[in-house]
């Protein structure tokens, strides 16, 4: 039996393994949005008894690799700990908070974009703190936050790949499978990983450009305008 011959036959397994990479970076990137919402505003809106321990939250993750965030949650928090923790959910948690630690850089610079005058007005019309946040800075937030997040999309999506290291059956440990009992072939193996990978980062990227243009704020510059600068 050729190589392709036993790639076609295991197409099935090869899209699980992709639609188990696809529940991974959805999971990982809820928990960094919800996570590094909270972290931004309370960084730039919270008491302050709590900005070292954000700060502390934000230099840990972002300054640990992240194969090493995996294997501490899962050896550490999970298998050596006396809790049953599933290598997809320490994945989950390990990255997931990992990207929580980034998209809050993303939206702390956002949060700091809305101008001022915009904050006083809405506090002069008798919003609280809390109104103003929801109403006034985090839906603009988001929206100028969208073209900087497309580079965390695309950092989340590779890192994926790394959970194969505490036992996910993504897309990388099922081709390893299939090398293994095809004897051989990696590279046309890890190749059409490659190819899964593209096409998947560059859909998904076209999607959220689109979605850039879609709910840019008028007034601020977009990514034509600042790659126009750069060259």
């Amino acid at each position: 039996m050729t190589i392709w011959e036993t790639l076609w036959g295991e197409s099935r397994f090869i899209l699980e393994g992709t639609f188990v990479l696809l529940q991974l970076l959805i999971c990982i990137l809820t928990v960094g949005f919800i996570v590094g919402t909270l972290l931004s505003i309370t960084q730039n809106y919270g008491p302050k008894v709590l900005a070292v321990p954000t700060a502390f939250f934000k230099r840990f993750f972002l300054s640990i690799p992240p194969i090493i965030l995996l294997l501490v949650f899962y050896f550490g928090f999970g298998a050596q700990s006396g809790f049953n923790i599933s290598p997809f959910v320490a994945a989950i948690a390990a990255l997931g908070l990992r990207s929580a630690a980034y998209q809050s850089q993303i939206f702390t610079g956002a949060l700091m974009a809305v101008k001022a005058g915009q904050l006083e007005a809405a506090y002069s019309l008798g919003l609280s703190r809390w109104g103003v946040i929801q109403y006034v800075l985090l839906p603009q937030a988001y929206r100028l936050a969208v073209g900087p997040w497309t580079s965390e999309f695309s950092s989340s999506m590779k890192g994926t790949a790394l959970a194969y290291l505490i036992g996910v059956v993504e897309l990388v440990r099922t081709g390893k499978y299939i090398i293994s009992y095809s004897y051989g072939n990696a590279l046309i193996v890890y190749f059409l990983i490659a190819m899964i990978f593209l096409v998947l980062t560059r859909t998904g990227n076209a999607l959220l450009y689109r979605l850039e243009r879609k709910v840019r704020i008028p007034g601020f510059e977009g990514r034509e305008v600042r790659l126009g600068q750069v060259h």
